[in-house]
């Protein structure tokens, strides 16, 4: 099923976007959700020789930083009792991967993270915030081998011929002149 349009509130409701449930919690306050997803790429550059040779090493596991501003007392509640299953260094805490939706990670198909980092800020007295960073990274069950897929022909000139003169002509012209 594809994500939703961050603007279908009709169906959603207004917040959608702005939460994240993680381990089976609807953290509290408002979320933003920033990840990467990539692959690792070897560059070999052997010298005297023009260009490089990319190889492809498979896939990274994606990277999220989730980003939270709570304005109220009960966000500030709710994030004390969901507390263990988020801190990484917490005796106690679950020391496994979690379930993650949010509609961002849903549309890459990140479906389970581990918690790396939580970071506080310390509330912002002035308009009545507290900020929370968690960085995560998507989890792999196990990890699976790459398979390297063949050279594709006509990359590195073995398979490539050259024009002729008849190849350049337009229909109907014997003469291979363009012009």
């Amino acid at each position: 099923m594809p994500s939703p349009w961050f603007g279908d509130t009709e169906n959603l409701g207004p917040y959608a976007w702005d939460s994240v449930w993680l381990g089976g919690e609807l953290l509290p306050g408002v979320w933003r959700v920033k990840l990467k997803k990539s692959r690792s790429v070897e560059k070999v550059k052997v010298k005297g020789s023009d260009g490089i040779t990319l190889r492809d090493n498979g896939r990274d596991g994606g990277s999220l930083t989730l980003t939270g501003r709570l304005w109220h007392q009960i966000d500030w509640e709710i994030l004390q009792e969901i507390w263990a299953k988020l801190d990484p260094e917490k005796p106690g805490s679950l020391r496994q991967p979690l379930d993650i939706y949010s509609a961002l990670p849903d549309l890459v198909g990140i479906r389970n993270v581990y918690v790396e980092a939580l970071e506080l800020e310390s509330p912002e007295t002035a308009n009545g915030t507290l900020n929370v960073t968690l960085t995560c990274s998507e989890w792999f069950p196990q990890t699976k081998p790459t398979s390297t897929s063949k050279q594709v022909k006509g990359f590195d000139g073995a398979d490539r011929t050259e024009w002729t003169e008849n190849q350049l002509a337009a229909p109907g012209d014997t003469t291979g002149d363009l012009l």
